[in-house]
Order: structure tokens, then sequence, then C-alpha cells
């Protein structure tokens, strides 16, 4: 990899993570806080020092040079600048965000070259290993490309490791002795750019990086950002203003108080009957900005990391100050850390399967929680009845949630013969033991497409409201809690997995008429538009000397349809997948429908018969009635 020059740099690092043996203590033998030496025991005198700790790291200055040695990727680096913004309010890149918009009011000079690099952070733990015979927690660390169009951004080929943490156990909050590295890089990259040659345009330019912001579970997230996400406070949105309440006989912290996010004449925020017996008339909290989070930390030193026996001051709330804001713009940034929504998914679809199913162990629903009911003097129906002659022996109500054994079976084999489009969760019937009433495995949705964000940023902690007056305090934990904030990352942020695609616009040819036929009106120059443009477009994308900048495929594309027509069983659009019918039947999806839903209510459902080929069907105009299935005609759709 060095002769390619994507060279690795091998540091050693003091075992308890301490610090890392770099810049002035590249040439101490044992560790300046611990005393730990840096190398394992020698057997023999004759051989070389074995350090007790790697970290490897992949610099990613020229890593991302190389992306502007190629043309076809110096046009995919420029994507976010090319593609026209969208017009219809929704948000289909990271480039359509607030969070976006607003970095580039605030860096101009950044800004205004599109070649300048933007980024996006990730790190998880894995074992390499089996976890019953040697549990050990290696760290990489990923970064995303953000200048990318959505499908490349998720392209594996287009990710980046620039570092990778080795074990044998997880770092914690000491990921920032390792994060060191990277952080001067970037700063480095932002304040003074490197030049970079830029194959398409045949020249040199400076090119500039900047992290935009990090995207990792909730465990990760508290060690990345330095936020405490254990105990009373846990919730880095709300902070201080975090509601939680000890349980005593369940021993566990619960984050009810939903009430406190509805608007501030709701109906439930008055409710002390059916939620803990109080009223709610707080204001929803406010996130905390990064001017914020650095107040706190005026009158406090950074943490010492490592194993240190001694009590060290923080702010309450804090493990340690972040170290991205070492980096000159982090402070500025609208969104600094995002949560993992595949991670939360799985948590609430694991806890309302437990809770539902009743599953021993698992369940939300048990003795200790009922008798938090009743410590709490709420939902008296639930309390526990002590059984007679048996001392410490109770019944437990049955709740409105609760199923019978039929009823469980009936629920099992629905979820066993369900078949949803492919990428929308995980096979059903693999899981679903229907003789044991359970469900193993992990149940996730791959993504959330909701295009009214603002409606389910109200409309969330509403149905958390209506929750809590049914399922016991116990099932709502922090990752229950954290589903409030979801829709308002995605309204700063972008989608969480970009996943769309481009359309070609016409724009400029429509501008050019109105030059050249200023006197036409609006409805000739449209018909004159649509009876021409693919002509147009045809001689447009040939021009040398044409402004736009277009990849191979669209120049394809521009020179008409092939008169031969392909005969395909599938095809994939926007992310989801199509297919015949007959291909389904050996499968455990189904994607052999296409759903169309109108503003009114209504829907169209078309399905194809179990063919090879079909020709190309003749559109005609039909009225649409309210919920009508319209079944494969002789055309094939």
């Amino acid at each position: 990899m060095s002769n390619l020059g994507l060279n690795c740099e091998k540091m050693h690092a003091c075992p308890n993570d301490c610090v890392l043996y770099w810049k002035e203590n590249s040439y101490k033998k044992e560790c300046p806080t611990c005393g730990v030496c840096t190398y394992k025991k020698k057997a023999h005198i004759s051989k070389n020092n074995i350090p007790l700790k790697v970290v490897r790291y992949f610099p990613i200055t020229q890593r991302l040079q190389r992306l502007y040695k190629y043309k076809k990727t110096v046009v995919a680096m420029t994507w976010h600048d090319r593609a026209l913004p969208r017009e219809d309010g929704k948000m289909s890149h990271p480039r359509d965000s607030p969070a976006w918009k607003n970095f580039d009011k605030l860096h101009l000079i950044f800004s205004q070259d599109p070649r300048n690099i933007r980024l996006r952070l990730a790190s998880d733990g894995f074992c390499p290993f089996s976890f019953n015979g040697n549990p050990h927690s290696t760290w990489p660390v990923v970064m995303m490309i953000y200048n990318l169009s959505p499908w490349l951004v998720m392209d594996q080929s287009y990710f980046i490791m620039p570092l990778l943490i080795d074990g044998p156990s997880s770092s914690g909050n000491n990921i920032s002795v390792y994060l060191q590295l990277l952080i001067e890089e970037l700063r480095s990259l932002f304040i003074d750019g490197v030049e970079t040659y830029d194959a398409d345009q045949g020249e040199t330019f400076i090119m500039r990086a900047a992290s935009m912001w990090t995207i990792n579970k909730f465990p990760a997230y508290g060690m990345l950002s330095g936020y405490s996400v254990h105990g009373y406070k846990a919730c880095p949105h709300c902070h201080m203003d975090t509601i939680s309440t000890w349980l005593p006989f369940s021993k566990k912290i619960c984050y009810c108080g939903h009430q406190r996010m509805l608007k501030e004449d709701h109906l439930y925020r008055d409710d002390d009957v059916h939620f803990d017996g109080t009223t709610e008339h707080r204001k929803a909290p406010v996130p905390l900005s990064g001017a914020d989070i650095l107040a706190q930390w005026n009158d406090y030193e950074n943490v010492i990391f490592g194993k240190v026996k001694e009590r060290q001051e923080k702010p309450q709330g804090w493990n340690k100050k972040n170290i991205f804001f070492e980096l000159p713009y982090w402070v500025t940034n609208t969104v600094h850390h995002n949560l993992d929504i595949m991670h939360i998914e799985k948590g609430v679809s694991e806890h309302i399967f437990n809770l539902l199913l009743f599953k021993d162990g698992k369940s939300k629903d048990n003795l200790q929680a009922r008798r938090d009911l009743q410590h709490f003097n709420i939902r008296k129906e639930l309390h526990p009845i002590p059984k007679l002659g048996k001392l410490g022996k109770f019944v437990l109500p049955n709740a409105i949630y609760h199923m019978s054994k039929l009823e469980k079976k009936i629920f099992l084999e629905v979820l066993h013969e369900l078949k949803v489009p492919t990428g929308f969760s995980g096979s059903f019937n693999k899981k679903i033991k229907t003789v044991k009433g359970k469900i193993d495995g992990e149940l996730c949705a791959k993504t959330i497409k909701d295009k009214e964000l603002e409606k389910l940023q109200e409309a969330v902690p509403l149905i958390l409201c209506k929750l809590e007056r049914i399922f016991p305090p116990t099932f709502f934990d922090i990752i229950i809690h954290l589903t409030v904030h979801l829709a308002t990352e995605a309204r700063l942020a972008g989608p969480y997995n970009v996943d769309v695609t481009i359309h070609v616009e016409n724009r400029i040819y429509k501008d050019e008429l109105h030059e050249e036929h200023h006197n036409w009106n609006d409805e000739r120059l449209e018909k004159h538009h649509q009876e021409n443009f693919c002509a147009w477009f045809k001689n447009y994308v040939q021009d040398p000397n044409s402004e736009l900048t277009l990849d191979d495929d669209l120049r394809c594309l521009a020179r008409h349809p092939s008169l031969e027509v392909a005969y395909y069983k599938g095809f994939g659009i926007n992310g989801y997948k199509f297919e015949i019918k007959e291909i389904e039947e050996s499968q455990t999806t189904q994607n052999s429908g296409i759903v169309a839903i109108g503003d009114e209510g209504w829907s169209v459902v078309c399905r194809w018969k179990p063919r090879d080929t079909y020709d190309v069907p003749q559109f005609a105009n039909v009225d649409i009635e309210d919920n009508i299935e319209i079944d494969s005609d002789d055309e094939g759709l």
C-alpha cells in the first residue's frame, strides 16, 4: 500500500489508553501517567521489543487527493454543487439540509470551491474472534464523503478508514487519545489545505476538508461526544432537563414525562390521573449549542485520560471535553453528533415484541414493574394481588395489551407468513418460532422515509404519551426516549441514509427558448419545449463547448432510447426493488407490487402476472376511484 502512496503509520500506545507514544512521548518506554512499560517482557534477549498495544493510522490526505486524479471521480466529487437544488421542499441529500447551508454561510472560503470535501465520521466496536473463546474489541473509525451523489455516499468503495484501534478491550472515553492523529490532520486540511491536481480541469487547487458531524450507536455517541449517556441525565439533547425517575423495585431509571414535549395547551399536560400523578407545564428542553457546551467547560480543565485513581472535576453530565472542538469550525456547527436510527429502531422493536409476547426475562411487564406502579399509586387496576395463604406470591391482573396463547399463536403466524419489500426488515419467517411462541433475532427496519418530518416531530411525543398511559414505566428506558429527537435531527442534517435518484433538469433549454422567442406566451413555450426538448438535449450534451458537466451514462441516454427492448424480470429504483410475481414464490420477500398513494388518501396497487417477457405498454388516461386494486392487464401491468 505504501508504494501506492497510501501509507500506514503504526503508533505504540499505553495498554491502559493513557497516552499515545507520539510527538513528545515518542521515545518514552514507560507511560508517564500510569508507569506501565511500553513493551512486553522478553523471553529471550535476542528478540525484538514487542509493544503491548499498537494503533494503526492511515493518513487521509493522500487518499482524498487520489479522488481528483481520475476524471470520473472528479465529476462525482462535485455532484453536490452541479446537481440543481430541489424546489419541492424535500431533502434528498445532506446538501439540502439547514446544517449544510449554515456551514456554507459561516465558512465562505471553504464553500466557494465545490471541490472541498465534506466528511462524516462513524465508529463502532466489533470482535474479530469468537465471542466465547476470546472476547476482544477492535474499533475502526470510518469516514464517508458527502460530496458524492446519494447512491455513492454509502458505496463502501468510497469509505475511508483513517484509524484502527486494537483491543483487547474498548477504549471507552479514552478514544480521544487516538483521535488526536485524525483531528490534527483534519485541522490542517481545513486551515491550510493541500495542493491537489484536478484531472478534469487540468490544474492544481488548494483542497480543504471538514467533518460535518458524526453518527454512532448510543454508547459510541457518548464516547465521541464526551457526554455521559448513563444515569438520570442520559439524554444528550435534553441534557440537565432530562426527565427521569428511579424505580425502586425494578432498580432502574425510567424516562417518562413526555407531556413536556407536547404543545403548551395540550390536554395531556393537565392529566394527573393516567400518568405519574402530576401535571406538566414546563417548556420542552432546548438542545445545547457548541458555544453552550464550551461555556460549561470554561472553569474546568480537560480530564486526564487512562488509568487515573483521583477524582477529576468536570461539568455535570460530562465525562470529558469533546476533542472535536479543537477543529476551528466545530463550535459553530448546527449538528455535532447524530443518533444511529437503526440501533434505536432495533431497541424499540425488541421492547414492543417482548412486552406483547410476555417473553420471560425480557418483558418489561413483571412483578417488579407492577410493584413500582403500586409504589407510585398509579393504575390501581394493575397492582399485584397477594395470593391467599401464600406469603410472597402475587397474581398479576391482565393488562389490555396482554394476549392469550391462542392470540399469540395467531399473531406469530401472521408475522411468519408476512412478506415485506426487500430492505424493509429482516426475514420474519426465519426468526419466528410459532410453536415456542417467541421471536428470535433482530427485527429492524432499514430506513425511515417520512416526508412530513415536522408532523412526525409533533406526533412522536404524543404517541409516547399514549403509551405511557398503557405500558409500565419500566418500558421507557433511554432508547425509547431518544425516538423523540430523531425527526429533529433529520430536519437539521437531512436523510440518515441517502437513497434517492437524480433527475435530468431541463431549465437551460427553457431559458434559451425564452431568449430566442421572447414574444411567445408560456403556453406556446411549453408546447414547443415538450415537442423538441429531446432532440435539443441530444445535441447539447454532445457539444464540446457545453457548460453542463455530465457523466458518460447520461450522454448515452441523451442519444434516445434504443429501438431494441430488453426484457427483465425485475428492476430497482429509488432504493426499492420490483420483481415479477413468480420470483417471489421461492423468496421470503414480496416485491411484485407498485403502490401509488394520492393526495386524497386513495391508493392504486398494480401487480404483474408471472411472465418471462412483456411488451412495452401503451398508457391511456384512466379515472381513479378510491381504494381500487387494479389487476395486471394484457400488457403486463
